[in-house]
């Protein structure tokens, strides 16, 4: 996430003020997209279980 925004902060300073703001305005809308997918995305709410999963018996070993 901070990694991302230093990059858009660049792009935007190189770009100038026209370029910065629809640069990170596009960037949320992607990230609030990819969000929503991952909520409704069967694959990947099993995906996200079992890693939940996976990491309750890796904190139940240590």
């Amino acid at each position: 996430m901070l990694k991302e925004l230093l990059v858009i902060g660049a792009l935007g300073a190189l770009g100038g003020l026209l370029v910065g703001p629809p640069l990170g305005y596009w960037s949320v809308r992607w990230e609030d997209a990819l969000d929503r997918h991952r909520r409704h995305c069967l694959t990947c709410q099993q995906r996200a279980r079992r890693r939940e999963a996976r990491a309750a018996r890796k904190a139940r070993r240590a």
